[in-house]
């Protein structure tokens, strides 16, 4: 085995991210075992529901890619909590339930009996080697996910290797292009995507006033989280919302002192861009959504061609289902400019790095994820061959601190063979479909649900109230 390959995939590859994609799949994938198998082996005994699972399935190692499936985590393992803590400001059950997904250490805040989310989460990023991050709560609740500092390093040196093959092959330095981002969102927060402003912040500016966010404004953990039960439950019949804390409703009182200016601070990021025309390149990250309302609204000022040349526009997160505008790139594109690098990526909170587009509408799996596909109906993983069409899965290498298996609630097709844009890194194709959530989400892409009943109950021995994930 070659440790580098995992452990630091970008200096194993040179910083050189199209050289990444041009191995031959069979090289790749004897890479990926020996690593997969040294991953398994140091954690199946340190993270406890991996070790749960293992044990229910009798499974002591892993001699094929395939082997490791039966032990991939449900992607709603990272809520099976009881909402409950949460509600009671149990953190310290929290802290304890969360210990048990990584190696790092969490003593340090263990006995804190923190009073918000917030601080909890403040604590944990200061006083620990988690960068704690949260989903984005759409079901009502937040998956907590355990990324340790280290892999929080990885992330960045995997992006600055990706950002020399997305800016024209030349070697990137930090500052060594001094981009403005302009970021239509808080300024801060801890869902992944907010998580990426720090990234880009430090990444590609040579000052962080080259940082233009459309909410001049945290976002609030505790604020986000109960907006979005209220809207689950409101959208279960429940008219009446629940009385919100008396920190929940400071954080209330402060948005919506903010959203009621959105439409001046739109202007505003509009005017920061014409000022910035002819003077600095722009980063521009968001979802398709907010990227098109973004690039409509300029369109509807006049503002045609505003980003000078080879700024960058990088759409991410998808469409959760709500429908494309059959516009959106003709939009996105005469309000940029011919000179604006356009780039859409796929990814999701449990993977360090996203899948980047190819000019042929196909996002590339990089080798240091190990990708798979699970028929829908019979649980059973599909072959790595020709065109199949499942329910995604994959491993990340480059995490060594908790598990990088996850199962998804994505449904996805992957190509496994050579792509036209000459990368020979298996594809997947451009229409994901995100599937319901249900309870039956916990047993997808395991042979034994008793494995994932284990994982369940081993993360919350010994804390209180009844788990419902």
């Amino acid at each position: 085995m070659n440790p580098q390959f995992a452990d630091d995939p970008a200096e194993y590859f040179g910083f050189d991210a199209w050289e990444a994609h041009q191995h031959p799949r069979a090289e790749v994938e004897a890479l990926q075992l020996a690593a997969l198998q040294g991953r398994f082996s140091d954690l199946k005994d340190k993270i406890t529901p991996l070790g749960a699972m293992a044990h229910v399935q009798g499974i002591d190692e892993i001699r094929a890619l395939e082997d490791v499936v039966p032990l991939l985590f449900p992607h709603n393992i990272y809520k099976a909590y009881s909402e409950d803590l949460v509600l009671e400001k149990n953190f310290r059950a929290l802290t304890k339930w969360l210990s048990r997904l990584t190696t790092n250490d969490l003593s340090a805040v263990a006995d804190i009996g923190f009073e918000t989310m917030d601080d909890w989460m403040d604590a944990i990023d200061d006083q620990t080697n988690l960068e704690i991050c949260h989903s984005s709560g759409t079901s009502g609740r937040l998956s907590f996910y355990p990324r340790g500092k280290q892999e929080v390093k990885q992330q960045y040196t995997i992006t600055q290797m990706k950002f020399t093959e997305r800016n024209w092959g030349r070697q990137f330095t930090f500052g060594d292009w001094p981009f403005a981002i302009v970021w239509p969102a808080q300024a801060f927060g801890r869902t992944s995507i907010l998580r990426g402003a720090d990234l880009l912040r430090n990444l590609v500016t040579e000052d962080p006033s080259d940082f233009y966010p459309f909410l001049p404004m945290a976002l609030s953990s505790d604020h986000h989280h109960y907006v979005m039960r209220c809207q689950k439950l409101l959208s279960e019949g429940v008219q009446e919302a629940p009385a919100p804390s008396d920190y929940v409703q400071m954080r209330l009182a402060e948005a919506e002192a903010v959203y009621k200016d959105v439409p001046l601070l739109q202007e505003r990021i509009l005017d920061t861009v014409a000022m910035l025309k002819y003077k600095k390149r722009i980063m521009l990250f968001g979802t398709p959504i907010i990227i098109h309302n973004f690039a409509t609204a300029g369109l509807q000022r006049g503002m045609e061609n505003m980003l000078m040349e080879d700024s960058f526009i990088n759409t991410v997160g998808g469409f959760k289902n709500n429908p494309a505008s059959e516009n959106l790139l003709d939009d996105v594109k005469r309000f940029a400019g011919p000179g604006t690098l356009y780039k859409d990526a796929y990814g999701m909170t449990e993977l360090i790095t996203g899948f980047d587009h190819c000019d042929f509408e196909r996002f590339h799996i990089p080798p240091w994820i190990i990708p798979f596909l699970i028929d829908i109906d019979t649980g059973e993983v599909l072959p790595r061959e020709g065109v199949q069409q499942g329910r995604g899965a994959f491993f990340d290498l480059p995490v060594q601190t908790y598990w990088g298996g996850t199962v998804t609630a994505d449904n996805i097709e992957i190509d496994w063979g050579d792509c036209p844009c000459k990368r020979k890194t298996p594809t997947i194709g451009p229409v994901i479909e995100r599937m319901a959530e249900s309870s039956k989400e916990l047993y997808i892409g395991t042979s034994d649900p008793k494995a994932i009943d284990a994982a369940i109950e081993s993360l919350n021995a010994g804390l209180p109230h009844e788990v419902i994930a």
